[in-house]
């Protein structure tokens, strides 16, 4: 508990931050909810149609569309229950102490209200580091560039006549929707690959509807300028 509070208490205090934990509580309890459920239905006396049909009925765990799961039973509703106050009552309560000045919270707090602006801290020694949005994408894609073989720039692609073709002029849209192609071939691949090693171990189906991931998130890459590597007087 006191090293939740610590971790917490950097940034206590931010609606957004409470915000977005309570999502995310929700979509876990959510998730655990149905995972239980269709485990229970998977080795009951059902036949493989009557599952089936309620893998089928299950809306796949797609936010926001998600059906409310059946109760997971009453000491784990109070265990789920119990773990989201810890959390949510903790954020709330954490006290936070400014390393910043009145000055220097006033002068990023007007930084903040601009636009265009990426305001961020550097690798290593943490400097602080305000650059148009711009010149932060810029030199993301110029390290995307330098590293190919760790990365791998994938072209947005539409169907055709039967064909894959290359979308000449990509939108924002079109970006989104590679995405989530891109999505949900890597979750097909993932899932695939557990029932193949559940069937080569003789592993029982319940392990496969617990492991089998839905609603996947692919990570979102952040780069932080190296400073101290950057010579004094340099405009990097």
């Amino acid at each position: 508990k006191q090293w939740y509070q610590r971790r917490v208490a950097i940034t206590a205090g931010d609606d957004q931050l409470l915000h977005n934990v309570q999502v995310n509580l929700s979509r876990a309890a959510y998730n655990i909810k149905w995972k239980l459920h269709m485990d229970k239905e998977g080795t009951s006396n059902r036949d493989e149609t009557a599952t089936s049909q309620l893998k089928k009925t299950c809306p796949n765990l797609q936010t926001p569309f998600i059906a409310t799961p059946p109760t997971a039973g009453v000491s784990m509703d109070v265990m789920m229950k119990n773990t989201s106050e810890f959390i949510l009552t903790t954020i709330k309560e954490a006290k936070v102490t400014s390393n910043l000045t009145r000055s220097q919270q006033n002068g990023l707090k007007s930084l903040r209200q601009k636009e265009g602006l990426h305001i961020a801290v550097s690798d290593k020694c943490g400097d602080f580091v305000v650059s148009t949005n711009k010149a932060y994408k810029d030199l993301t894609i110029a390290h995307l560039k330098t590293n190919r073989d760790v990365y791998r720039w994938i072209e947005p692609t539409r169907r055709a006549e039967g064909k894959t073709v290359p979308v000449k002029e990509p939108t924002e849209i079109t970006y989104k929707s590679q995405l989530t192609n891109k999505r949900d071939h890597i979750e097909e691949q993932c899932n695939v690959l557990i029932q193949d090693i559940a069937q080569l171990r003789g592993l029982e189906k319940r392990f496969c509807n617990l492991l089998r991931t839905h609603n996947s998130t692919l990570p979102t890459m952040y780069t932080l300028v190296k400073t101290h590597k950057v010579p004094e007087g340099v405009d990097i």
